[in-house]
C-alpha cells in the first residue's frame, strides 16, 4: 500500500479488515456501494471513522488516523492494541491529555514510552501507565510515589506491581490507596495473578 492520505481511497484490503473485525452491515454496505476516500467515511460518519481508528489492524491506516486534526480520533488509534510502537511513540507527545492516556492504558505501549508518560503533567496520564499490566516495575514504584492518590490507588491495583511495591502502598496515607494494595498483597499471597 502506498502512502495513505486523507483523500486515498478505501481500497477492498481495508474493506475486508473491517468485515473481520465486525464492522456493522451498513458501514460495509456503505463503503462497497462506491469508492470512498478516508475524507468521505470521516465526513459521512465521524463514529465510523472512530471505529476504525479502534479495529483497525493496518498499520499505514493506524498511522494515517494517527494524523487526524480531531483528538477523538487519535483516542482510537492510541488505545488500539494494534497500533506500531512508533505511532505509539509519536501519539505520547500529543498535546490532548485523552490521546496520552489512550497511550498509557495501551498494553502494547513499549516500555520507554510507558516510563515517558509515567512523568507527564496530567495525572489522568500517569493513572492510564499505573493501570496498565505491560509498565515495567521500576516505573510502578516510581508511581507509587505520585502526589495524586488515585495514581497511587492505580499501581495498588495493578496485577504487575511488585509485593515490595505493595507493601509500601498497604501503610499509604489514603484508605483506598492501602485497602486496594492489600487486597494486592492477599492475591499475591494466595498466588493468584490477575486482577
Amino acid at each position: 500500500m502506498s502512502v495513505l492520505t486523507v483523500e486515498s481511497v478505501i481500497d477492498e484490503k481495508v474493506i475486508e479488515n473491517c468485515e473481520i473485525n465486525d464492522a456493522c452491515e451498513a458501514g460495509l454496505s456503505w463503503l462497497r456501494k462506491k469508492p470512498r476516500s478516508f475524507a468521505d467515511l470521516r465526513d459521512h460518519r465521524m463514529d465510523w471513522y472512530r471505529w476504525l481508528a479502534e479495529h483497525c489492524t493496518i498499520s499505514d491506516v493506524l498511522d494515517q488516523l494517527a494524523t487526524d486534526t480531531v483528538a477523538y480520533v487519535r483516542c482510537g488509534v492510541a488505545e488500539n492494541a494494534a497500533t506500531p510502537p512508533a505511532t505509539l511513540r509519536q501519539l505520547a507527545t500529543d498535546t490532548e491529555a485523552d490521546v496520552r492516556c489512550g497511550v498509557a492504558k495501551n498494553a502494547a505501549t513499549p516500555p520507554a514510552t510507558l516510563r515517558q508518560l509515567a512523568t507527564d503533567t496530567e495525572a489522568d496520564v500517569r493513572w492510564g501507565v499505573a493501570k496498565n499490566a505491560a509498565t515495567p516495575p521500576a516505573t510502578l514504584q516510581q508511581l507509587a510515589t505520585d502526589t495524586v492518590a488515585d495514581v497511587r490507588w492505580g499501581v495498588a491495583e495493578n496485577a504487575a506491581t511488585p509485593p515490595a511495591t505493595l507493601r509500601q502502598l498497604a501503610t499509604d496515607t489514603v484508605a483506598d490507596v492501602t485497602r486496594a494494595a492489600r487486597v494486592s498483597l492477599r492475591r499475591v499471597a494466595a498466588g493468584v495473578t490477575c486482577g
